[in-house]
């Protein structure tokens, strides 16, 4: 049977939230029914070997940003092999070419779907999304996003339905075996371990978590500092780090596939960006039971279990401190059948998911392949 052939965008080097959420939605789409191809700005992307392994393709276009021009051509040309489905993964509209160029194809059903609440980037990236918002706004397009807050950050005042970022549940869950190899691979047996998983740029804020921890440590010589994720201010954390005299306990572990495990090997974890349109590694970390503090600049469909505490990044770090400090020693359990219950259950999200696309299609007066084997 014809299968329907969904354009998912877009990809590439990095492991950030957006495309995570991307791929792990298309690891549970249903196969026999979806033929699914990605869009990435590069050959190789990051997610490649999950993608392929799947049954997905992958149409690599050149970067916008340097070559605007066949960016565009290439857009098209991947759009004209005659999609059923777009659906367009934003954290900014300084590029919607993709969802334009979608509508310009005439594709049957299009999602743009917005996973970030502040713009990024630079000063022409901050200018072409403000350029970009009512152009987005008038699209003839179903609207998707991670909270409220990213919703009317992307749409403005065009009603945009909120989609939770599910994660896989058993994945992770809390194993005493993970933490305990975890803690001895890193030499952390002993020590109150606080961490942080997020890629290192401006918007993650991570010096503000360094500076807590200088309050930590006067109270805790056993407390340690980890960052799991890389990016460009991993240089300047660093330094930062050497400056505030805590090189010696923070450990920089680069871009860590499996980060169940630094969950699970964790005491607590701290989410201090300065703005998050939701903040899915909240979950990800509450999901095996670790106490979680995340700023309230996330969103607050966020704080979704009582182990999650919001904090104001203009509070005392000494206060914020002393709430971290408070989680030494707690029990752990994991935390699956309460967040299942919440809606974080990726699967049971996929399935919505599909519902969503069947239902547009149809909407479209879509035929779809059953119907026209019959006509």
């Amino acid at each position: 049977m014809k299968k329907i052939k969904l354009l998912m965008g877009t990809v590439g080097k990095g492991k950030g939230g957006t495309p995570t959420y991307a791929v792990r939605l298309f690891s549970m789409l249903d196969k026999e029914k979806f033929e699914v191809t990605f869009l990435s700005n590069t050959p190789h992307p990051y997610y490649e070997e999950e993608i392929l392994a799947g049954g997905g393709r992958i149409a690599a276009i050149p970067s916008r940003s340097s070559h605007p021009l066949a960016h565009r051509r290439a857009l098209r040309q991947a759009l004209a092999e005659g999609f059923d489905i777009c659906h367009i993964h934003l954290v900014s509209a300084s590029n919607i070419d993709a969802v334009e160029e979608a509508v310009r194809a005439k594709v049957p059903f299009i999602l743009a779907h917005s996973h970030c609440a502040a713009c990024e980037g630079n000063t022409a990236a901050k200018l072409m999304h403000k350029y970009n918002l009512p152009r987005l706004r008038k699209l003839p397009i179903a609207r998707l996003a991670c909270s409220k807050s990213a919703g009317s950050y992307l749409f403005l005042d065009a009603p945009a339905t909120v989609v939770p970022n599910a994660i896989d549940l058993a994945r992770f869950a809390y194993r005493e075996a993970d933490r305990a190899a975890f803690r001895k691979k890193w030499g952390l047996e002993g020590c109150f371990v606080i961490g942080h998983v997020g890629r290192l740029v401006p918007i993650k804020n991570q010096v503000f978590l360094m500076e807590t921890f200088v309050e930590v440590k006067k109270r805790e010589p056993a407390a340690r500092l980890v960052f799991a994720g890389d990016g460009p201010d991993e240089g300047m954390l660093r330094q930062r780090a050497a400056e505030l005299g805590i090189e010696n306990e923070t450990l920089f572990l680069g871009n860590v596939p499996d980060p169940e495990t630094v969950f699970n090997g964790i005491d607590c974890f701290v989410l201090c960006s300065l703005k998050e349109g939701f903040g899915m590694v909240v979950i990800e970390a509450a999901a095996s039971g670790l106490p979680c503090f995340a700023a309230d600049t996330a969103a607050p469909e966020v704080y979704a279990l009582p182990s999650i505490q919001a904090f104001s990044l203009s509070d005392s770090k000494t206060k914020l401190a002393g709430r971290l400090l408070a989680c030494r020693g707690l029990p752990r359990a994991s935390q699956g059948d309460a967040l299942r219950a919440a809606g974080f259950e990726a699967a049971d999200q996929a399935k919505k998911m599909e519902e969503r696309y069947l239902a547009g299609l149809k909407a479209a007066g879509y035929r779809f392949p059953a119907e026209e084997e019959e006509g």
